[in-house]
C-alpha cells in the first residue's frame, strides 16, 4: 500500500494545485494553448515510441514530430523518462475512473478479465509495435521505472475496488492487495513470455492461461476467512 502523503507534502501539493487554478482563471486562452501544446507532445511521443522504439526516439524527434521547439518540449517535459512516466499516469487516472463507476455493479474478475481483453485487441492489431514496446519496458532502465510505477498504480486501483466489493480493510486485511499483485503479476508473466517467442505464443491464449490461475487463487483466498 502507498503510505500516506506527509501534511508538509499535502500542503505544497494543495499550493501547486491552486496556483493552477489560479492562472487558468487568470488566463483562460494561454492554459488552453499550453494543454494542446502538451498533448500534441504525447500524442507525437507515443507514436514514435510505438515505432521507433523508446531508445530510437530523442527528445529533437519528438518536438519535430510535434511541430514544437525542442526548448518547448522541455518547458513541459524534463526527459523521455517522464514522457514514459506520463503515459503511466494517463492510463491509471482512465482506468480508476472506469474501475470506480464499475465496481458496484461489476464482479472484479469480470472487470479485470474484460480490461486484460480489451488490451490483447489492441496489441494484436500493433503487435511489432506492443512487441517493440514491451521490450523497451523491460530492458531500458527509465521506462523500468515508469512500468515500475505504473504497475504499482495497478495494484492499487484493484486493491481498493476488491476492498469496496469485499468489505474489507486494507489497513489490517492483506487480501485485497494479495489478490490485486496476483492479478497484476499474472498479466505481466504473460506478456514477458510472449515477449520471449513472439511467433510461437500467442499473447491472448496465454494471458488466458495465466489469467485462469490467478482467478482461482484470488477465489480461494478471498472466500478465506481473515
Amino acid at each position: 500500500m502507498p503510505r500516506p502523503p506527509h501534511s508538509d507534502e499535502t500542503s505544497e501539493a494543495g499550493k501547486v494545485e491552486e496556483a493552477a487554478v489560479s492562472e487558468e482563471i487568470k488566463y483562460p486562452r494561454r492554459t488552453a494553448r499550453r494543454k494542446r501544446t502538451r498533448e500534441k507532445i504525447l500524442r507525437a511521443a507515443a507514436g514514435l515510441f510505438n515505432h521507433a522504439g523508446y531508445a530510437a526516439t530523442t527528445m529533437q524527434n519528438i518536438a519535430d514530430a510535434a511541430d514544437v521547439h525542442v526548448t518547448t518540449l522541455f518547458m513541459h517535459f524534463n526527459s523521455k523518462a517522464d514522457l514514459a512516466i506520463e503515459f503511466g499516469v494517463t492510463s491509471t487516472d482512465e482506468l480508476r475512473e472506469r474501475a470506480y463507476a464499475a465496481r458496484d455493479s461489476v464482479p472484479v474478475l469480470a472487470f479485470f478479465r474484460s480490461e486484460v481483453e480489451a488490451a490483447v485487441i489492441v496489441a494484436k492489431k500493433q503487435s511489432s509495435q506492443s512487441l517493440m514496446l514491451w521490450r523497451g519496458l523491460r530492458e531500458d532502465k527509465d521506462l523500468a521505472y515508469a512500468l515500475s510505477a505504473y504497475e504499482h498504480s495497478l495494484r492499487d486501483i484493484y486493491a481498493e475496488y476488491i476492498a469496496h466489493q469485499y468489505g474489507l480493510d486494507r489497513t489490517v486485511d492483506y487480501r485485497s492487495d494479495v489478490v490485486a499483485a496476483l492479478l497484476v503479476a499474472s498479466v505481466s508473466l504473460a506478456n514477458d513470455k510472449w515477449v520471449e517467442a513472439p511467433t510461437a505464443i500467442d499473447l491472448g491464449v496465454e494471458l488466458s492461461s495465466s489469467l485462469e490461475v490467478a482467478e482461482a487463487g484470488a477465489r480461494a483466498i478471498l472466500d478465506a476467512k481473515a
